[in-house]
């Protein structure tokens, strides 16, 4: 059987990959959304209204071929991501969590966190992500909860799980962040990317009462007609 690579990264594909019928290049997930993500920069530039950006990506699933034009067949999946909730010493007697500006749209504060490479683990992917991110090495305390609402990332359909991680070192940006800081649970800005808000507030009120956020997402089955 032919090995089939990816038109990008060369990395050899074996599933959730995107081909295109025209030129017959392969494409995997990661890169797949990297293209994604161009062409979402390129059609909604920074100064469209965010709303109205994000109303409009959802109407078309279309994704181009970036070698010759012709839409990319996929072999559609939801992309596999972490975020993590790094907890971090302030001096003072409650701690922080440190937060990423985005270096790319949507340009915003947001939990660390990327996608899980091919091989990897979800445990190692957070651990990587948050050092790229954020230049802190992480010791990773427990899954606080997997969000999977198809609407969660208006650039593709992502299912993430959150992890709560111990962070040591000295924050530093790097990677897809612009700057990271460490902020008080009061001083935590109030307009967050994707629903990473929601996953802050069900962290903070798991932090306080001992409980585990519930199952989410469950859309009601649609009847005949």
């Amino acid at each position: 059987m032919k090995q089939r690579h990816c038109f990008f990264c060369q990395r050899e594909l074996v599933e959730d990959i995107a081909f295109c019928e025209i030129c017959g290049n392969f494409f995997c997930t990661a890169c797949l959304a990297e293209i994604s993500q161009r062409e979402y920069d390129s059609a909604y530039p920074v100064g469209v209204c965010t709303g109205c950006r994000e109303l409009q990506s959802k109407k078309s699933k279309t994704i181009l071929c970036p070698r010759c034009g012709f839409s990319i067949k996929e072999y559609r999946s939801p992309l596999t991501t972490v975020d993590i909730i790094i907890e971090c010493p302030t001096g003072r007697e409650a701690e922080g969590l440190a937060l990423i500006m985005r270096d790319r749209e949507p340009r915003m504060w947001a939990l660390p966190g990327g996608f899980c490479e091919y091989g990897e683990s979800l445990e190692d992917a957070a651990v990587r992500e948050a050092k790229e991110e954020t230049g802190l090495d992480v010791e990773l305390i427990k899954q606080l909860h997997t969000y999977s609402d198809p609407d969660r990332d208006p650039r593709h359909h992502s299912i993430t799980t959150v992890f709560i991680a111990k962070g040591m070192g000295v924050p530093k940006a790097g990677d897809d962040a612009r700057e990271v800081r460490v902020f008080s649970e009061a001083d935590i800005p109030e307009m967050l990317a994707f629903d990473h808000k929601r996953i802050l507030d069900d962290y903070f009120v798991s932090k306080k009462t001992g409980t585990k956020p519930g199952p989410r997402g469950i859309r009601p089955k649609r009847g005949p007609g």
